[in-house]
């Protein structure tokens, strides 16, 4: 395969269209729709990667937060390849529950504290990776929405249009600070 047969994807990326300069009429690009399900997926694999570190720093602690860690971890990794072999409505909502759980707890445990803990009720400090983390969740629940909602409402069809660069913006800055250091 020579550059020749490669699609332009230039075009698409300075105008928003796609060009199609090669002969096989196979070639289709991501839909809006997949687009932003594809960075979903991305950015809760992240997430999965900032709950093993979580786990990982946690074990010396309390051995549950580790467990918690590892099992939240490992249903976004479970979540995002649902997402990616084409994820049904249901799995999509399924994830935004698990994503908006952990969300919640993040902040039960940043403003009161959780009862089973070394500490009971005694809150945690924010850290810059449990709170990337924790954009990324919420972020991927507006995300979701979006694509879910954009049949019925203009503003989720908006949302959805400007959602992938949303996405990239949130998966780098999680990528950046929620994969390098916990809170603890």
């Amino acid at each position: 395969m020579n550059g020749a047969d490669l699609p332009d994807l230039t075009s698409k990326a300075v105008t928003g269209s796609y060009s199609q300069t090669t002969a096989d009429p196979g070639v289709v690009p991501y839909s809006e729709r997949e687009t932003v399900l594809a960075l979903v997926a991305g950015l809760a694999l992240i997430g999965a990667l900032i709950h093993v570190g979580a786990a990982v720093d946690h074990w010396a602690e309390y051995h549950l937060y580790t467990i918690v860690f590892a099992a939240i971890a490992a249903l976004q990794v479970l979540w995002a390849v649902l997402i990616l072999r084409g994820g049904s409505d249901r799995i999509l909502v399924a994830g935004c529950v698990l994503q908006l759980g952990t969300a919640a707890l993040w902040a039960v445990s940043r403003t009161v504290g959780v009862p089973l803990a070394p500490s009971a009720w005694v809150p945690e400090e924010v850290g810059a990776a449990d709170l990337a983390e924790t954009i990324g969740e919420l972020a991927t629940v507006v995300a979701v929405a979006s694509v879910l909602l954009s049949g019925r409402f203009e503003v989720a069809r908006h949302a959805r249009r400007i959602m992938p660069a949303a996405l990239v913006l949130v998966i780098l800055l999680s990528a950046l600070f929620g994969t390098g250091a916990h809170a603890g």
